[in-house]
């Protein structure tokens, strides 16, 4: 039996988390929805394992930076106040879906370099330990950008963006 729902909003219209089995659920249907995505792109591309795990990644990255851009004020007001980049330069936070985008169709748009596949890891690595900063003292923020069409945490949803990237990223850097 599921918990009962917490209240979605409160009196400053914030939405809240939920992390119920319902959430997780969803998650992953939007994981297998990437990979699907990214095996139609490889096929159309010619196949190869090496594009496969790329059109993985930018995929990923194209969609991620999408969802970014569809909140974009709330992106940057919660982004703001856990990334270590943007609280110390606050035009980060508005950057940041920009970069990702850019890095997503490059990898899509190129045949990948060893370069790229660092500059990719390297990226994810920040965002990683910037989220597992905050997740250490205990912050819960939702992912506003999602609405509530997913009401995970914004830490649980970064980390495991952060983990698949710098996962593939690595592999392709050691054997590509």
């Amino acid at each position: 039996m599921d918990r009962p729902r917490k209240s979605i909003r409160n009196n400053n219209n914030y939405i809240f988390p939920d992390d119920t089995g319902k959430e997780y659920l969803k998650i992953l249907i939007i994981v297998l929805l990437f990979f699907a995505i990214s095996l139609i792109s490889t096929f159309g591309r010619g196949w190869g394992i090496k594009y496969f795990w790329q059109d993985v990644i930018a995929i990923f990255l194209i969609m991620s930076s999408g969802y970014k851009m569809f909140r974009y004020e709330y992106f940057i007001k919660i982004f703001g106040t856990y990334d270590l980049f943007a609280l110390r330069w606050k035009p980060w936070a508005y950057i940041y879906p920009f970069v990702e985008l850019i890095l997503g169709a490059n990898l899509l748009l190129t045949n990948g370099s060893k370069f790229m596949y660092f500059l990719v890891a390297v990226f994810f690595f920040i965002t990683a330990y910037s989220v597992l900063k905050q997740r250490s003292k205990h912050i819960q923020a939702m992912f506003a950008c999602l609405d509530k069409t997913l009401r995970l945490p914004i830490s649980l949803i970064s980390l495991f963006e952060s983990a698949i990237v710098i996962t593939l990223s690595i592999y392709l850097l050691i054997f590509y």
